[in-house]
């Protein structure tokens, strides 16, 4: 008798490693997640940047929401502050774990296309080789929260176009109510998908109850912070109506050139066919949605002056759809599979040419001759979404300097008080980014959690300092204005680092004796603006 072990593995079945097949889509795969993972957790950095301090300073205020910013992440900084502490590596493991999620959906959405191994790759690569992806793979914000809903929205949205099954209507729902309690550019997505139903067969599903009940569980999701805002006097939609204001305007050339920027440049023909393939091919006029859907969005960031980021999650199902496409064209031409080899080549090469303007790779002196060697960055260029001037260094990597010799001013100035008085004195910063600073770096001199008018911490109030109290104020160089509200003020010192922001290069002023009431100075120094 002949027996068989059933542990034998065929000639043609692929190997497998933690019982996963080690089919060559797979190694693929794994192989740009380990690239990401590499990218996101680096051991190499300037610090915490503006604003992560900023989250992380509300996540030790945990709420159903904040003034700009919905409540899920800082609550999930919490929790990972908690298991793995507060160190730089351990707070980018989320943006790192997220941008990894996102090349799995991706993946998936190129295979309910029905793309095979090149166009997987081919799309992998220009997702993991997007200056936004590196960026927001090594650096916690609530976009990469936002980013990672939307893969999940885009990939759902694959599967009711492929299927036409109305349950991925209640799924949507799910995730669209955790974008929105991430961010609120989850709308410009649902306002992009919604208006593109009406010019497409999808529009049939405003009959389903599943679309329905679908919003509703996103209603009900966001709900609490909804409630939130209404019981704070409805500040985030004050700070949402200032926003536009201290955006600079784009015309619609410079705004794709943004994007264009942002994403690897390699990529702009693979996002053009893949929105050629949605819109006019006849295959691809399935996902025809995907295609309107970036042109609605286009067209509300420019009526609504939005930052050109905004649109940029999208980018995946696009690349999706180029690379599908170019697939099937590669099917009849088999020539372009070996141009192909050299396109991604390319691909590579420039995507780790511009590495170094997202995220830290260098020291930062050669990284200055590098950004402007490469003409990735110029030294003192003006903000691309914003109304300042800049330094030697991108605002992203500019904002992780200062902070830390500030405080180490303010513990000696602090310090240096009579203890009586010092009981009575609190530390005033102009915006947020100070404010964070200084409470992060702060901690280890005991220091007073600082005092600002400005976004969350405005909310957080005065912090029982009183008429008669001592402030140390920061971030301003408005001497006249410290006098109208002070009966004495004295320049104690200055705040500097060459790397910094300039416009964070400020006096420290020592104030005392309020001329008015702290309610009324309060109140008017109120800033729900960026």
């Amino acid at each position: 008798m002949t027996t068989t072990n059933s542990n034998t593995i065929e000639p043609n079945e692929p190997k497998s490693f933690l019982g996963i097949k080690l089919k060559a889509e797979n190694v693929v795969l794994f192989s740009c997640i380990l690239f990401t993972l590499i990218v996101g957790l680096l051991p190499v950095s300037y610090g915490f940047w503006r604003d992560e301090l900023y989250y992380i300073a509300l996540s030790k205020h945990l709420a159903w929401g904040y003034v700009d910013v919905p409540p899920l992440m800082p609550f999930c900084i919490a929790i990972m502050r908690k298991l793995f502490g507060g160190s730089v590596f351990a707070m980018h493991l989320m943006p790192a774990i997220f941008s990894a999620i996102i090349l799995v959906l991706t993946r998936e959405i190129v295979k309910k296309l029905g793309g095979k191994l090149f166009a997987q790759t081919l799309a992998l690569l220009c997702t993991m080789m997007a200056g936004f992806y590196f960026y927001h793979s090594s650096s916690l914000t609530y976009d990469c929260f936002d980013h990672l809903f939307w893969a999940f929205c885009l990939y759902f949205l694959v599967q009711l176009l492929t299927t036409e099954n109305k349950k991925y209507w209640l799924y949507l729902g799910v995730f669209v109510g955790l974008g929105l309690m991430s961010k609120f550019g989850m709308l410009w997505l649902m306002f992009g998908v919604v208006v593109a139903m009406l010019f497409t067969k999808e529009r049939k599903y405003f009959c389903s109850w599943q679309f329905w009940v679908g919003g509703i569980i996103a209603l009900i999701i966001l709900s609490p912070h909804l409630i939130w805002i209404a019981q704070h006097q409805f500040l985030t939609f004050e700070y949402l109506r200032n926003y536009a204001q201290n955006t600079a305007q784009l015309t619609c050339v410079n705004f794709l050139i943004e994007q264009i920027k942002v994403e690897n440049p390699l990529s702009l023909p693979i996002w053009i066919l893949g929105l050629y393939y949605f819109l006019f091919n006849a295959e691809g006029k399935k996902y025809r949605l995907f295609g309107l859907a970036y042109i609605f969005i286009f067209v509300l960031c420019l009526v609504q002056q939005a930052k050109f980021y905004m649109i940029l999650p999208i980018f995946p199902v696009l690349f999706s759809g180029g690379a599908v496409f170019i697939e099937k064209i590669a099917q009849k031409f088999r020539s372009i599979y070996f141009a192909s080899a050299v396109y991604f080549f390319l691909l590579i090469i420039v995507g780790l040419i511009i590495l170094p303007a997202c995220r830290p790779i260098f020291p930062v002196d050669f990284a200055i001759k590098y950004l402007n060697y490469m003409h990735l960055y110029r030294s003192g260029d003006k903000n691309a979404t914003e109304k300042y001037s800049l330094g030697l260094l991108p605002q992203m990597f500019a904002d992780s300097f200062g902070w830390q010799e500030t405080t180490d001013q303010l513990a000696k100035i602090y310090y240096a008080l009579p203890a009586k008085e010092r009981a009575k004195t609190r530390i005033v910063t102009r915006n947020y980014g100070e404010a964070s600073g200084i409470y992060f770096y702060g901690e280890k001199y005991n220091l007073p959690m600082p005092i600002c008018q400005h976004l969350q911490y405005y909310v957080w109030g005065y912090q029982k300092l009183d008429t008669y109290g001592t402030v140390i104020v920061v971030g301003t160089d408005n001497l006249a204005d410290q006098q109208k509200k002070c009966k004495t003020v004295v320049q104690v010192g200055q705040t500097y680092n060459k790397y910094a922001v300039p416009y964070e290069n400020k006096p420290i002023f020592l104030c005392r004796g309020l001329k008015r009431p702290i309610d009324q100075l309060w109140k008017e120094g109120k800033n729900m603006s960026m």
